[in-house]
């Protein structure tokens, strides 16, 4: 239950700091937000 919360923790700390949206390919030609790309500052 801790692990899982760190990790939820530590992905909404990247939502938060979203400063432009960065999308990625993903199934059947749908774009998906990339968390990782887009929270970099």
């Amino acid at each position: 239950m801790l692990k899982a919360t760190r990790k939820l923790k530590a992905i909404i700390h990247r939502i938060q700091n979203i400063t432009q949206y960065e999308t990625e390919e993903y199934i059947k030609g749908k774009r998906i937000v990339d968390i990782e790309k887009a929270s970099i500052r």
